[in-house]
């Protein structure tokens, strides 16, 4: 696959000031509270990469594959298309967690429970593999990380995450994983933030979004974005 410029977050300020930033095989933590913005942001992200004919994985942990997909239409993203063409892909932990009705379809994996880590690394290898030959770059975000640590310790989700990075590096994907601001210890913060390329925050005020950016190569202080 030849070499992918910096990927688009479609916001275009942040496109102007942060186009060094977001760097394939790169993988970025998102820390926000509630209706901070990081949903959103995540969300477009993930949606511009579709518009310019890449691939995007959408792990749901918080809520249903079904319902991440109303909530696309919702913010005026029709993702139908590229669902049909197998460009966007749902894995949905937490259907099966709560006892939901599920059936698998071409855009959507289940797996067994919050707790089947292995389970998600199977169906990852196997996406990344599937993108990988169709020569299509990578998008992924995970939403969120909070809520795998309900059901899962540190340590376990840490390394995890260690062998997700490196699989997504391996590929040249970039990924955004959520995490819920103010509900972790901070040790547990920084065992995430050691194995992340970068931070992203994200914060909402006075009816405007903000983020705020930072990793070793540098960063970008609060700065609004419109929607």
């Amino acid at each position: 696959m030849a070499e992918a410029s910096p990927a688009s977050t479609g916001f275009s300020v942040l496109d102007e000031k942060l186009g060094w930033f977001f760097k394939r095989g790169r993988n970025f933590l998102v820390v926000g509270a509630p209706m901070s913005g990081k949903k959103l942001f995540s969300r477009r992200f993930l949606y511009q990469g579709l518009l310019q004919d890449e691939a995007g994985v959408l792990t749901c942990a918080s809520n249903s594959a079904e319902k991440e997909k109303q909530s696309f239409a919702e913010l005026g993203m029709d993702t139908s298309k590229f669902e049909e063409e197998g460009l966007l892909v749902y894995v949905d932990f937490y259907s099966k967690t709560v006892g939901l009705p599920c059936s698998e379809s071409s855009y959507i994996k289940y797996v067994s429970s919050l707790m089947d880590l292995p389970g998600y690394n199977v169906i990852i290898r196997d996406l990344t593999t599937q993108f990988w030959r169709r020569e299509k770059p990578l998008r992924l975000v995970f939403d969120s990380i909070s809520t795998l640590l309900l059901y899962n310790e540190v340590k376990t989700v840490v390394r995890f995450l260690h062998v997700l990075f490196g699989r997504l590096r391996s590929v040249g994907a970039i990924s955004l994983i959520l995490v819920e601001e103010g509900s972790h210890p901070a040790e547990a913060m920084a065992s995430l933030a050691s194995i992340a390329d970068g931070i992203l925050e994200t914060k909402a005020e006075e009816g405007k979004y903000y983020l705020r950016a930072r990793s070793e190569l540098g960063g970008l202080e609060w700065t609004a974005y419109h929607v």
